[in-house]
This record gives structure tokens, C-alpha cells and sequence, in this order.
């Protein structure tokens, strides 16, 4: 049986991952399509990300309405992942 998520955990869990000291995971749009993605670092210099549509359904909902809202800005350059990466 897998346990609900409250709107209180999601909005503390993109506070964490939003922060600009944050390392592992962050927050990331992509710049193509405007798509939310949770990156982290996976050791010995390789990050990967994780869509946010894999996540519970709160969290989109969420990220998108502090995005729009303006309470969600994002603070660093455009940069990719891997080479070719959207994201």
C-alpha cells in the first residue's frame, strides 16, 4: 500500500529543491518545451533527471502554478545536461 503525499510535503519538498545552494536534486525547465524535470547528481561527474509527470500528479500541478504565479523564478545560465540534451 503506498502512502498519499500531503500538499504540505510537495511544497516543502520544491522548497528544498528550488533553493539556489541546492546541489542534488535541483529543479530544472527544459528550454525547449518548458518541461519540468527533477535533476540530480549521480557521483564521478554524472547527473541525470527525472520527469515530474513520473511524480505524484501534485507536484506538476504545484511547480506549474508557483512557475506561472511568479513565486517559482529560475536563478541560474541555461545549461545542458549531456550534449544534445533538451533539457
Amino acid at each position: 500500500m503506498s502512502q498519499q503525499i500531503t500538499q504540505e510535503e510537495v511544497v516543502e519538498n520544491i522548497r528544498e529543491w528550488s533553493k539556489m545552494n541546492n546541489q542534488s536534486p535541483s529543479l530544472l525547465i527544459s528550454q525547449d518545451d518548458g518541461s519540468y524535470h527533477l535533476g540530480y547528481y549521480c557521483g564521478m561527474g554524472v547527473s541525470d533527471n527525472w520527469p515530474i509527470e513520473k511524480l505524484n500528479p501534485l507536484y506538476k500541478i504545484a511547480i506549474t502554478k508557483l512557475h506561472k504565479s511568479g513565486k517559482l523564478k529560475e536563478f541560474s545560465d541555461p545549461f545542458t545536461l549531456c550534449p544534445g540534451s533538451h533539457i
